[in-house]
Parts: C-alpha cells; structure tokens; sequence
C-alpha cells in the first residue's frame, strides 16, 4: 500500500510536468527543449547522479532510515503518510 500511493502520486506530478513543460520554458539557455523524453537525455550523467542520489536521501530521511517493510512501520506512522498530498 505504502509503494503504491507513493507511485501514485509521483506519476500525478510526473504527468503535471510532462503536460507543462509543453507549454512553459524558462527564458534560458538549455530550457528551451519542448519534449521531455529529448530533453533528459540532454542533462548530463553528473546532473543525473545528482537526482539519483537526491531521491534516494529522501527515501531515507521519510522513513527514518527504516528500509524494510518489517521496520517501515513500527512508529505507528500510516502507509502513504509521508507529509505530502498534492
């Protein structure tokens, strides 16, 4: 349960940004790709670790270093509850 509203609402923002990077460009230099799926392959590996990483940190820090479905849940924190509802 708890992977399935977290995916869920990751796909929902996901969505969002592919519907408003078609419309929306930051005035930049580099921004001004209107496919998303050409422009991630413009964003160089270093910047792709980067977003890896990041994501990775904050699947850490929202379950408080518990990685496990059996350890996830002890505090009595409710799956999908992680403080954000879009």
């Amino acid at each position: 349960r708890e992977a399935e509203l977290k995916h869920g609402r990751i796909c929902m923002l996901g969505t969002l940004g592919f519907l408003v990077q078609e419309q929306i460009q930051l005035p930049l230099p580099g921004f001004d790709n209107k496919v998303a799926t050409e422009a991630f392959f413009s964003v160089p590996a270093g910047g792709l670790w980067q977003i890896f990483f990041t994501l990775g940190a904050i699947e850490i820090i929202s379950n408080n270093g518990a990685l496990t479905p059996g350890t996830m849940f002890v505090s009595g924190r409710a799956p999908g509850d992680i403080g954000f509802d879009p």
